[in-house]
């Protein structure tokens, strides 16, 4: 068997001996003596051609940003469709998505021949689907989201980076959210 990180070993160390060995297995698939000593690790395997790493990242602080990111797009695509105020956001997105939202939201509201904002409802709603986030580097997010609108769906790419706000402290701000 080629050698494991010690972590990962130690994790499936007591796994291992408990699977019989009259299992059968899938074919095409080669045991780990059989694929031989050269192999990658799973560490180096999982390293991509620039030699970054896999980065840890807390199940809470994932959970939390996930739901932070499902709550922004949300209220996003609620101001494109002229369901919310684009001030509602302000303090979440750059000035370049600020302006690309109102500009979204006014192009929408021509065109549907009816004002935007708080009261003025379009027939179908724009609702979340699902997120999916990944952590390319430590203090950024980049998110593909799916909005049901009725039957049909949009997708939407977004990023967020950490950073300090006008007061000192550490938020999350959207940096970039297009529409597709």
């Amino acid at each position: 068997m080629t050698a494991l990180p010690v972590d990962l070993a130690e994790l499936l160390e007591g796994l291992i001996d408990d699977v019989p060995a009259s299992l059968p297995r899938r074919p095409g698939r080669r045991s780990a003596t059989q694929r031989g000593a050269g192999q990658p690790t799973l560490e180096s395997a999982l390293a991509d051609e620039s030699g970054s790493q896999v980065i840890p990242i807390d199940r809470q602080a994932r959970r939390e940003a996930d739901q932070w990111v499902w709550r922004v797009a949300q209220v996003a695509v609620e101001i494109v469709s002229g369901n919310r105020s684009s001030s509602q956001l302000l303090r979440c997105v750059s000035s370049d998505v600020y302006a690309d939202l109102r500009r979204r939201a006014r192009l929408v509201a021509l065109a549907g021949a009816h004002q935007g904002g708080p009261g003025q409802h379009p027939a179908i709603r724009p609702q979340v689907a699902s997120v999916h986030c990944t952590w390319p580097r430590p203090g950024v997010i980049e998110a593909a989201v799916r909005v049901r609108y009725g039957r049909r769906s949009r997708a939407v790419a977004a990023r967020f980076e950490h950073r300090d706000d006008a007061r000192g402290d550490h938020a999350w701000v959207c940096t970039a959210f297009d529409f597709s």
